[in-house]
């Protein structure tokens, strides 16, 4: 939940039962999963000043690198509600192919957890 700055709060635009959970490989190096966070994760905008801005992929609404063993990076990437079943086969395939993924399960809406690698 966040916050409108009173102390009313309000659901995030996402759900965690929609979500793609996923493990990157052991020895992958900090600059393979940047990588892997700005290729795939998030978009980027060039602006005609010539700065760069990295949005979250569309359908992304937020990601996370929680708490884990060491050696080991797992990320949560949520859908937004709005996500269009293209953009989360877009996320899918990509999480899916990428070579630096060792396993990714999706949480439905259903509530099953389907494994995509």
């Amino acid at each position: 939940y966040e916050t409108n700055g009173s102390n009313e709060m309000r659901p995030l635009d996402y759900d965690l039962t929609n979500r793609i959970v996923l493990v990157i490989k052991k020895g992958a190096s900090q600059e393979e999963i940047r990588r892997f966070d700005e290729d795939i994760l998030r978009k980027k905008i060039f602006h005609a000043n010539g700065d760069l801005s990295l949005l979250f992929a569309d359908g992304v609404c937020n990601f996370s690198y929680p708490r884990t063993v060491p050696g080991v990076t797992i990320i949560t990437v949520p859908f937004c509600k709005d996500a269009t079943d293209e953009q989360k086969i877009r996320i899918r395939t990509e999480i899916s192919s990428s070579p630096l993924v060792y396993a990714a399960f999706e949480d439905t809406d259903s509530g099953e957890v389907k494994r995509l690698k």
